[in-house]
């Protein structure tokens, strides 16, 4: 079995294979971008404070430098696709944690930390798996 330069077996590399990473990198690219514009919505409307507001974000931030040191390593080991798959199931338990630990700071942090690795693993190396795909285009000037 012979591997390619993006970490995928030959045999995953099908024709039109990248229209099954794509909506998955979509819904990581929107899910990891849509938190930042709800910190004002959770400081007037959930009435965190200040502190508490920028301290989800700081968690945000916090979960981003492990995620940049674990995501390379992790997908040279395991490949990309197992990395793809990892980040998208804790994209769902970061959301889990969200949506029934919103009245709470501690689950608010928590849930930013799960969410910003998947978001990172995730859009670091699923454009990858996307590259990587064979084109069905002719490659012949036209």
């Amino acid at each position: 079995m012979h591997s390619s330069p993006m970490g995928l077996a030959r045999q995953d590399l099908v024709p039109g294979g990248w229209r099954l990473a794509a909506p998955a990198i979509a819904m990581t690219a929107w899910g990891g971008n849509h938190y930042s514009p709800l910190l004002l919505m959770y400081r007037q409307l959930d009435g965190y404070t200040a502190v508490e507001v920028n301290l989800f974000f700081a968690f945000y931030v916090l979960g981003l430098i492990p995620g940049f040191l674990v995501a390379g390593p992790f997908s040279d080991e395991h490949g990309r696709k197992r990395l793809v798959t990892v980040a998208l199931l804790l994209g769902i338990v970061g959301s889990i944690i969200l949506a029934l630990g919103g009245a709470s700071a501690i689950f608010m942090c928590a849930g930013r930390l799960v969410s910003t690795r998947h978001t990172l693993a995730e859009c670091s190396r699923g454009q990858g798996i996307v590259s990587s795909v064979p084109s069905t285009r002719s490659s012949a000037p036209g």
